[in-house]
């Protein structure tokens, strides 16, 4: 039976280079994340529908893969990696000592209208700090983002910092209660302001949508004009006070680490309910999505029945850093020599195949190919084709000499060298640096 080739759509099939590039994406990440002292964890890709549903927000709520399993249970592919990693910690990690500081590599699932930049299923790379307090480890979040970036060699990108803890401030003096203050920062997320002014003046009394209106506005990088709304605007409301004075000790943290391209957009809100601290995204001049995001969410545990605990971390959508990367001329770093390996005969194979493994030890990515059966001519043609640095051969003269020939593919250069030789012609080709 013939079955349809292209994938269900919103997926993707990945295949070299691009499968190499997002793997070596996800290669720095660990390595980053590593070096900042956090470890990996992780979770299921079918976790309970309820797990989700509880606090994730309007949009991801709507775009879950649910259905039931065999057992009756209702299930969902997760949609995010937050949630499972609150569910471990209450689960097993509640003992630990704080800050507990896990990172992850996950693929996700959403049924979003495909679109640019947007697949149904696709990979985050994200970090989790449990019971970081202060804003200590808010700016660390933009620390190690901001060492990822470098390593990766991504140029030119903003971070749009805004405050979900200044907005549910000002809905708490107005008595809006919890569920109707998620309602309203999805609409607020979506740009659907005029809703949520409507709203405000209808339900309302002690609302201030024309404050609200005005908050809106501010997009600044200057302390001081944040500082001055206190005065202006926020004088009777104490924790909106706070959450403005968060914003500026979180700015002068990121000075500290010479981070400087970022901006405060006080009209800026995202769709997860659960934040309620500082959030921000990535921006990327000329690409119209955001390539990551997070923020803090004191106290998710709560929601599933656990105690308080303080948290914060960020997902990074990795197709989408590809993306923004492709936009700035970005080509995969090819970090191993590669080389063909042709036993030309039976009795080559067992040569090759030693000197095969111990070039590997070295780092050198060797692949074998029948040239027993298959001329060396096709095979000299194939390794050209597949960009292969050098080629290999042994045949009834290096046999005879105990001796490999090789070929340089980019100099043409060509040897024929005792087998416990190689290395130093690789040496010598400027190919392996070596203690």
């Amino acid at each position: 039976m013939k079955i349809p080739l292209e994938p269900v759509r919103g997926m993707r099939d990945y295949t070299p280079p691009d499968s190499e590039s997002l793997t070596w994406l996800t290669d720095v990440f660990k390595e980053i994340a590593m070096s900042y002292g956090y470890r990996e964890v992780k979770t299921p890709t079918i976790e309970l529908f309820l797990l989700f549903a509880l606090k994730s927000g309007e949009e991801i709520r709507r775009s879950m893969y649910v259905f039931k399993d065999k057992a009756g249970r209702e299930v969902a592919l997760r949609p995010e990696v937050t949630p499972s990693v609150i569910r471990i910690y209450l689960r097993k990690l509640q003992a630990e000592p704080k800050p507990i500081k896990l990172y992850y590599i996950a693929n996700v699932f959403r049924y979003d209208e495909p679109q640019f930049g947007r697949y149904r299923e696709f990979w985050q790379a994200g970090i989790e700090i449990l019971g970081g307090d202060t804003l200590i480890y808010d700016a660390e979040l933009f620390y190690l983002l901001k060492d990822y970036y470098n390593a990766i060699n991504l140029k030119e990108y903003n971070f749009k910092i805004g405050s979900m803890a200044l907005l549910r401030a000002l809905f708490r003096a107005w008595n809006i209660d919890e569920d109707e203050q998620d309602y309203l920062l999805h609409l607020l997320d979506k740009k659907i302001i005029n809703e949520v002014m409507k709203i405000l003046q209808v339900k309302y009394p002690k609302a201030n949508p024309e404050l609200l209106n005005e908050l809106l506005k501010v997009r600044t990088q200057d302390p001081n004009e944040l500082m001055k709304l206190e005065s202006d605007l926020l004088s009777k409301y104490n924790e909106a006070v706070k959450a403005i004075n968060d914003l500026v000790e979180l700015m002068d943290f990121l000075k500290s680490y010479n981070i400087n391209n970022f901006y405060i957009d006080l009209g800026f809100a995202r769709g997860l309910a659960y934040y309620n601290g500082m959030i921000f995204e990535v921006e990327v001049p000329g690409l119209r999505i955001s390539i990551g995001g997070g923020g803090r969410y004191d106290n998710l545990t709560q929601i599933y029945g656990g105690p308080p605990l303080s948290s914060t971390g960020f997902a990074l959508g990795i197709e989408r850093t590809y993306l923004a990367l492709q936009k700035q001329g970005f080509s995969i770093p090819i970090t191993k020599l590669r080389a063909l390996a042709i036993p030309l005969k039976r009795e080559a194979l067992k040569p090759i195949l030693k000197l095969s493994s111990m070039l590997r030890k070295y780092g050198i990515a060797i692949e074998l190919c029948d040239g027993m059966n298959l001329s060396i001519k096709r095979w000299f043609s194939y390794a050209n084709k597949k960009g292969l640095e050098i080629v290999l051969v042994i045949g009834d003269k290096e046999l005879a000499r105990n001796s490999v020939t090789m070929k340089n593919m980019k100099t043409g250069e060509q040897q024929m060298v005792k087998i416990d030789e190689a290395l130093e012609v690789l040496r010598s080709w400027h190919y392996l640096k070596m203690k």
